[in-house]
Formats: C-alpha cells, structure tokens, sequence
C-alpha cells in the first residue's frame, strides 16, 4: 500500500510541473537524486551508446618518467553485456544495480556533451559519482587488489583512470567509437583515502575531448 501511496505522489507532483513555472533549483545534492531516475534521453535518442572503461597501471614513485609505455594491469569495461537466464526474469538484482550504474554514465556523458567549453568537467556531480563507482569496482577486482598487496607502497602504488567512449552500432557498418572524455590519474583508494563522491584528489594529467 505504502508503495502505492508514493507512486501516486509522484506522479502528482509530476502533472503539477505540467501547470506550475518556477526558477531551476540547482545545488550539488539535487543532482544526486537523478540517480535514481533514468536518463530519458536513452528513449528517444537512439544511436551513440555512452561506455566507461577503466584502465589501472603501477606507478613507480621514484620513476618520474613514468608513462602509458609501462602498461596497463587491467583494461576493462565497466557493464559489459549481461548472461541471460531463465530466472532473471523474476528476480535479477545485479543487472538492476547494472542499469543503475549505467545510468550515471548516461547522466555524466549527456552533462559533458552540452558543458561549455573550458569549463572543468571533474567539478561536475555526475562526474564525481562515476568516479566513485570507478574506485569501487577496483577495489573488487582480485587481481588489482593481490598486486597492491605484494607492492611496497613507499616505492609503488596502483593508479588508475577512467574513459567515456561513445560507441555508434550500426548494423550495415563497423562499429565506431569516440573516446569523449578520460579522467587524470588517479591513485587506487586501497586504504586510508575517502571514498566521498565530492573528493578532490591530485591531478596528474587527463583531457576533456
């Protein structure tokens, strides 16, 4: 019942936005609710699919030279396709979490398209949220998590960086890709650092496409 009731004021107070003009309410908490809506844009505008891919390296703290040339210890794209069952048609909490994860991605690639231009995309919300998700899903992963284990932290420590490629599927043709957006490096939050989705962490070097 009590579900019922919320449902009904929702869609009260969304037929009372139809008939009522107000002043846009900004604010950095506001935009944490969007979470929890789906970005509509994905209804009614077909065609680049926003991906985010994360990719996690060791840094030498005593190599000041260190680069990309070192390689990547894992490359991975966060929401990949889902294994279809049976069951998960009366009961799939992981793909929910999934679509709700992807929804934050849609949410901070549709903020990137219409941001104006020189304008520091990391003090977004949407940007921050993603890059929370991003440091957790790290902090998941085995491989990532035995290799920093085995590192001396005062000589080496994981890094990692995250990517907004925009993916065109196009039956007759190839598939095409853009890469809109990839973060500066960031170090892996394994121990003491927050985890707060409005952290300011050092920039190393990164780019707004």
């Amino acid at each position: 019942m009590s579900s019922l009731i919320l449902l009904a004021i929702y869609f009260l107070v969304l037929l009372m936005t139809f008939f009522i003009s107000s002043k846009t309410v900004q604010g950095p908490w506001f935009f944490l609710l969007r979470a929890f809506f789906p970005n509509w844009k994905f209804y009614h505008a077909l065609g680049w699919q926003p991906q985010l891919h994360v990719k996690v390296r060791i840094k030498e703290l005593r190599n000041f030279q260190n680069t990309d040339s070192n390689g990547w210890i894992l490359e991975k794209w966060l929401y990949p396709r889902a294994r279809r069952d049976f069951l998960s048609v009366f009961h799939n909490p992981g793909v929910n979490i999934a679509l709700a994860n992807q929804n934050m991605v849609e949410h901070l690639s549709n903020d990137l398209q219409v941001l104006e231009e020189g304008t520091d995309p990391s003090q977004l919300v949407s940007y921050k949220i993603v890059d929370r998700f991003v440091a957790s899903e790290i902090l998941k992963d085995t491989k990532c998590v035995n290799i920093a284990n085995s590192l001396n932290k005062e000589e080496a420590i994981l890094e990692y960086r995250f990517e907004i490629h925009l993916k065109l599927n196009n039956p007759e043709q190839e598939p095409e890709t853009h890469v809109l957006m990839f973060s500066p490096m960031f170090p892996v939050p394994f121990e003491h650092d927050s985890m707060s989705p409005f952290l300011d962490r050092k920039k190393m070097d990164g780019e707004f496409l």
